[in-house]
């Protein structure tokens, strides 16, 4: 990474470094190559500054003013966002934490998939017209991961991760692992975390609170761009404080407390 730029830059077939900052910086956090400080950088400097990679549509293949930046359409990885792009968005934003801006990025693709309901391999950057194959796999199971992020239930490894970004609807969501179905459900200002149809916690939405596989609580974790004053009950007994975006949270002394805190720079501010 060049330190001074914030960023990875890349060799081309003869080995020479090209002067050009692609999405493959996002490829890399997906794979964990960077660490916590450098992610953080690139986040905070490119991936949200919207004369780079957080355009209208955002996650363009190569930094919308860079000289390689080609706005063309059909299966072209010279400028317009690609569903394969939001997928493997995901996973990199995760690994370190920045779960605020996984719901950024998942709003605007469900905003657009939402009222076309096409599937298209790529958006244009400052319009979000879709182009390309459509019926694309990546650009599905992206909907369908960014719906579990900000609405749903997934599980990895050994966690549960319910989530309930505040929506003007009521909505209910489930997940089924072997036998065991977990639920997410919203009403109100509070959604329900559920194993089996037993409930497991009630909770302010807005967050993210993760369980084991048997509904034990681990953490919570801040999924919106704004903080929330939480009140977690579980068995009864409540549990409150300030949850803000990309912290995560643990009970301790019979209060919510932080655990770990991610930087959350948006919107994009200009630094020399």
């Amino acid at each position: 990474m060049d330190s001074g730029k914030k960023t990875y830059f890349y060799r081309g077939r003869e080995n020479k470094l090209v002067n050009s900052m692609a999405h493959n910086n996002i490829r890399c956090m997906y794979f964990g190559t960077m660490n916590q400080s450098m992610a953080d950088d690139f986040i905070r400097y490119h991936l949200l500054n919207p004369n780079e990679f957080w355009t209208p549509m955002p996650l363009t293949s190569i930094a919308a003013n860079d000289p390689f930046f080609r706005n063309i359409k059909n299966n072209n990885w010279s400028g317009q966002p690609q569903g394969l792009t939001y997928q493997r968005a995901i996973r990199a934003l995760e690994n370190y934490g920045h779960y605020t801006e996984v719901s950024l990025i998942g709003k605007k693709l469900l905003d657009k998939v939402s009222k076309t309901l096409l599937f298209t391999q790529q958006f244009d950057p400052y319009t979000s017209e879709q182009n390309g194959t459509d019926n694309y796999g990546p650009t599905i199971l992206s909907v369908l991961e960014y719906f579990s992020r900000m609405y749903g239930v997934y599980l990895q490894n050994d966690e549960v991760h319910f989530n309930g970004l505040p929506h003007k609807e009521s909505y209910s969501y489930s997940q089924r692992l072997g036998n065991d179905v977990y639920k997410t459900s919203k009403e109100n200002s509070i959604i329900k975390g559920y194993l089996n149809s037993k409930e497991v916690f009630s909770c302010t939405a807005g967050v993210s609170v993760v369980t084991g596989i048997k509904g034990e609580f681990i953490r919570m974790n801040g999924i919106d761009s704004v903080a929330h004053n939480v009140s977690l009950v579980i068995k009864g007994k409540m549990y409150k404080g300030e949850v803000l975006p990309n912290g995560s949270y643990i009970i301790r002394d019979n209060k919510l407390v932080a655990a770990k805190k991610v930087p959350f720079d948006y919107p994009y501010k200009k630094t020399d």
